[in-house]
């Protein structure tokens, strides 16, 4: 049980953070969860990390996904596809090796569920997907850049789906909805907040998606996809 001090905040150090990580057996993520019930994940894997402040209530640290051994690389340049639902010829951008900028480096028009998807050829142990927000400029029209992105989610599918190239989302498992999930709080990128870090546990998938759960714009600045072939 990690408690903050009475009336106060606590900040988590490198140290204490990667004594955690030792005790979560090397595991991709630790879930923090305190007790008024909010959740915080931790990525293993993120060197920028350098704190994570909680209220005053108390939390217990748990580990998250799979084992080291599924962990495994950026699947990045395994995709053989990807496409989105408008914008297509730069869906391809959020897989490049470029720095998050902060900016969205994929856009769609405003429409019913917008949606970005790739195939990666061959089925692979999916350990997880950094996904960088758009976080510039602050201000979008009716509200945050990055709040657009609010309703978020993410789905897998090993078989290939009935409805690829479209928003239903018949044959496809949803791993996290960022509603249900994260109380639809928004997330960032290149930011102090950094991205949102969305553990797949290992799950057997070739292809993924991240659609949004409602009529808007879906822009990102970057995404990282990280696993294993499923025959290793």
């Amino acid at each position: 049980m990690i408690r903050p001090p009475r009336g106060g905040r606590m900040k988590i150090s490198l140290g204490l953070l990667s004594f955690l990580l030792a005790v979560a057996a090397s595991q991709a993520t630790v879930t923090v969860q305190l007790r008024n019930g909010e959740v915080r994940t931790i990525d293993v894997n993120k060197d920028d990390v350098v704190g994570i402040s909680f209220a005053d209530a108390g939390a217990s640290a748990r580990p998250d996904g799979p084992a080291a051994a599924c962990r495994g690389r950026s699947l990045n340049t395994e995709v053989q596809a990807v496409t989105g639902s408008s914008d297509e010829s730069n869906a391809g951008k959020l897989l490049d090796e470029h720095a998050p900028s902060g900016n969205y480096s994929f856009h769609t028009a405003r429409e019913r569920n917008p949606w970005w998807e790739v195939d990666l050829g061959a089925v692979y142990r999916l350990d997880r997907v950094k996904i960088f927000n758009r976080t510039q400029p602050y201000s979008c029209g009716e509200g945050t850049c990055r709040g657009r992105a609010k309703t978020l989610q993410v789905l897998v599918a090993k078989d290939k789906p009935e409805n690829l190239n479209s928003w239903y989302q018949d044959g496809w498992t949803k791993t996290y909805d960022n509603v249900s999930d994260n109380g639809g709080r928004e997330f960032g990128g290149m930011d102090s907040d950094g991205p949102l870090v969305v553990s797949l546990k290992c799950r057997p998938a070739r292809w993924l998606r991240l659609q949004l759960g409602q009529t808007g714009y879906l822009h990102l600045d970057k995404v990282d996809i990280f696993g294993t072939p499923a025959a290793e």
